[in-house]
């Protein structure tokens, strides 16, 4: 188990603590791409203190670690609800894709350049095909019906007599 100590969101905690769960953190950022050390270590240094502050007295290092991962998703959800509210993920897509090359910067001083957004803007990915209404016609869904429970037991039953009858024919007892 893992005492918590609570700061400050901003503070910096004493990782060495944590370290299984440093170690899983910073190789998550550097899977999504960032690969400058200090901003590795900044950014797992914030993930780790919201997952602290989020969670109980107590927790496994795993508890811990897994919540600070989901900080990092987060915060990155955070700061892209920022830059393109109205499609969020699709702006996770392009940053990425590689769109804003200094976005670990921008994501660690909690800052949003205007040509950040533009660009996050302009290189959204748009979905193929075109998101539009297709018509359906109404089905009757059979799958939850009486009619179709009785239909597969009574398959079921047919398939067990005939397993049953093969094995009485082979060893001589059938009628």
């Amino acid at each position: 188990m893992v005492e918590l100590q609570r700061q400050h969101p901003d503070s910096v905690v004493d990782l060495s603590l944590h370290d299984p769960a440093l170690v899983r953190i910073k190789a998550y950022w550097r899977g999504l791409g960032v690969v400058d050390e200090t901003k590795v270590t900044l950014l797992s240094q914030r993930a780790m203190q919201r997952a602290l502050n989020c969670l109980h007295t107590s927790v496994t290092q795993e508890e811990l670690t897994l919540r600070a991962l989901q900080e990092v998703q987060n915060m990155m959800d955070e700061w892209l609800t920022v830059a393109s509210p109205e499609k969020p993920l699709l702006a996770r897509v392009a940053l990425l894709d590689g769109a804003v090359p200094d976005w670990p910067m921008q994501l660690a001083t909690h800052s949003h350049r205007p040509e950040t957004i533009s660009i996050l803007s302009q290189t959204l990915p748009e979905p193929v095909p075109p998101y539009g209404e297709l018509a359906m016609p109404e089905q009757r869904i059979v799958s939850g019906s009486f009619l179709y429970l009785m239909t597969v037991l009574k398959q079921l039953l047919l398939s067990c007599l005939d397993a049953l009858k093969r094995r009485l024919t082979r060893t001589g007892q059938a009628k």
